[in-house]
């Protein structure tokens, strides 16, 4: 009795605990409380953000709201100089999803920049989770995966951009873009690519054209070598039908948003941006010298550049 008794308590002892990074919703948790901790200030009020929020976002999402929330559609500004197109404007993002629930809080005509703010914040939130699932996708541990979500939330592109609201709206989507899309690969299942074509015609009414543009850049070359790969290995028709479904989702994307990119594209032709070049493009990029003087800082002198601001 005492040896089955003690060959039971060996028994018990081999049972593995069950980590806490082995469940799902105490990570989401975990996740939800970080971004409580981490933007405490700004979802209550006690702290704002400024530059381009202040400037561009904030009253072009005020003006928006209170117009949708009457049942009008924005299409012209007579605030600013003689007027001007205002639905045209990508930034301002009229039709996408979150400036409609921004509406339900309108009062007497007004939308407090706190609504505002925490539009941009509820983001950071949403990345992560996406994030977490992406990482998940990738049979990543349940620790990985959580600071996989936190690396890529809160990293310093994210962190940089929060005044620049679009940009941040728009990358929002990426992780669950990939995510369908990884998923479409692994199933075939072009409903994949619906929901894919769907989320980035999301991330295009978001307003910061650049990101959607990198995401499609980015799938594109994953799915060329995808391809290949099967194409080298034998499996030439399932390569085609990753093909095809990149069409699709580039079809259902760019149908779904055409009606805010086509009156966009007369706007920008219209503007002073169509007269920028490649130089003004490039400000800021990282000249090849830099990864030079990155290892080695005064190889070239002082200074190389021919003027202060490119330093």
């Amino acid at each position: 009795m005492a040896k089955q008794q003690k060959k039971t308590n060996q028994s018990d002892l081999k049972i593995p605990l069950k980590s806490i990074f082995n469940n799902d919703y105490i990570l989401l948790g975990i996740l939800f409380v970080f971004w409580i901790f981490f933007f405490r200030e700004l979802l209550t009020g006690s702290a704002y953000l400024f530059d381009d929020f202040i400037e561009q976002y904030y009253p072009g999402k005020f003006m928006s709201s209170v117009m949708l929330s009457k049942g009008i559609i924005p299409f012209w500004n007579p605030f600013v100089f003689s007027g001007m197109p205002f639905l045209a404007d990508l930034q301002i993002a009229v039709f996408y999803p979150f400036n409609f629930v921004l509406t339900l809080f309108v009062k007497n005509d007004k939308l407090s920049a706190l609504a505002i703010q925490n539009s941009i914040i509820i983001h950071y939130l949403l990345t992560s989770v996406f994030t977490f699932y992406l990482a998940k996708h990738f049979k990543l541990s349940g620790l990985f995966s959580l600071l996989f979500a936190l690396m890529f939330t809160y990293s310093s592109y994210m962190m940089v951009h929060m005044i620049h609201m679009p940009l941040v709206e728009a990358v929002t989507w990426f992780p669950l873009f990939f995510l369908l899309w990884l998923r479409f690969i692994e199933t075939n299942k072009y409903y994949y690519t619906l929901l894919a074509g769907i989320v980035m015609a999301i991330c295009i009414l978001a307003g910061y054209p650049q990101v959607p543009f990198f995401n499609f850049f980015f799938i594109g070359v994953y799915s060329l070598f995808v391809s290949y790969d099967l194409y080298k290995s034998g499996n030439l028709k399932k390569g085609i039908i990753i093909l095809l479904g990149l069409a699709v989702t580039v079809l259902i994307t760019f149908g779904l948003s055409a009606f805010q990119l086509l009156p966009t594209l007369e706007f920008i032709g219209l503007s002073n941006r169509a007269s920028f070049d490649y130089n003004f493009a490039k400000q800021g990029s990282m000249h090849i010298y830099d990864y030079i003087t990155l290892i080695i800082p005064k190889y070239f002198g002082i200074r190389w550049a021919k003027m202060p601001g490119e330093l």
